[in-house]
């Protein structure tokens, strides 16, 4: 054997200890297609699965990354579940059946911005939860295999800023969604409607209400640069729509995080994903709902689960 074959040897063994070491942080369900009946047998013998299994979904994800794969990383809310903020869909503490669909339109927001914003935006969004959040170790695990692999890009549904915060790089990542604490104007005329508007400081008045923020250069209301549910993705440029599709269509495989597959940009994803025959894997908490019909389910807290990954690409 030459010295090559033995730095080869090395490694895959390396890899494997890595990798069996992930395991015991993983549950994962290696489920090519189906539903209903189906999926809950595969998600009830996930459970039970062998460690080797674990070793050759996870490991298998790691050789296409570390491989040089172009690899699309797409965040929901569950990733940062562990930072306090609360999720949409699921659990006591999630927000989504509690008007969240209702309330989150700009013609609500029109219908009578001061109500909006105190009864609605200060409760949901520009609360503690979001404001006061720290990045977990699964954030943490994204940014720093970013770093290592100019090859990932990430797309995040979040507007928690909490990837920024960890440091991922920002010509290759997506706020599809919008980002909390940055705002547009609703003057379609004005420049700011399409343009980030400089930074604002929300006044109250003497009861304690927010006061509707306005734009520094026409007056007109300014609203938050989030995405609302009667709007599309090209809202505004901030989005990054274009970008984010270019990454989609070029892109080898596909790796969701804390995500329930359930909003528009999920979508195009899995369509794509089955048109062109590209792996898809998923970190979930659980395999239940939409992820049960979807390949390579990897299972637990994703504070666990990504640094476990992350472990391997080292």
């Amino acid at each position: 054997m030459s010295k090559g074959d033995d730095t080869a040897a090395s490694s895959s063994s390396n890899t494997i200890a890595a990798a069996e070491a992930a395991a015991s942080s993983c549950d994962v369900t290696t489920q090519r297609g189906g539903g209903g009946a189906e999926a809950a047998a595969t998600t009830t013998a996930s459970r039970s699965m062998s460690r080797s299994s674990v070793v050759g979904v996870v490991g298998e994800l790691a050789g296409l990354v570390g491989g040089g794969a172009r690899a699309v990383v797409v965040t929901g809310a569950g990733l940062s579940v562990a930072s306090g903020v609360p999720t949409y869909r699921g659990g006591d503490k999630a927000i989504w059946d509690k008007y969240i669909t209702d309330w989150g339109t700009t013609e609500k927001f029109f219908a009578d911005p001061e109500v909006w914003w105190n009864e609605y935006w200060v409760k949901t969004h520009h609360c503690d939860a979001f404001l006061a959040a720290s990045p977990n170790r699964a954030h943490v695990a994204i940014s720093n295999i970013m770093n290592r692999y100019p090859n990932v890009t990430l797309i995040t549904q979040n507007i928690d800023k909490l990837h920024s915060a960890a440091g991922v790089p920002p010509d290759r990542y997506v706020e599809i969604h919008g980002c909390l604490g940055k705002y547009r104007c609703t003057n379609k005329k004005c420049t700011y409607s399409r343009e980030v508007h400089p930074e604002v400081e929300l006044l109250r008045n003497p009861a304690g209400l927010v006061i509707p923020a306005k734009c520094i250069l026409c007056t007109s209301l300014l609203l938050p640069l989030a995405l609302f549910f009667d709007e599309s993705y090209d809202a505004h440029p901030a989005f990054k729509f274009d970008t984010a599709m270019n990454w989609i269509y070029k892109a080898e495989v596909f790796i969701f995080v804390g995500t329930s597959l359930s909003v528009g940009i999920t979508g195009m994803i899995l369509q794509n994903a089955a048109r062109f025959d590209k792996p898809v894997y998923i970190f979930n908490l659980d395999n239940t709902g939409s992820v049960a019909a979807y390949p390579n389910v990897i299972t637990g807290p994703c504070t666990e689960t990504l640094p476990a990954f992350e472990s391997l690409l080292l």
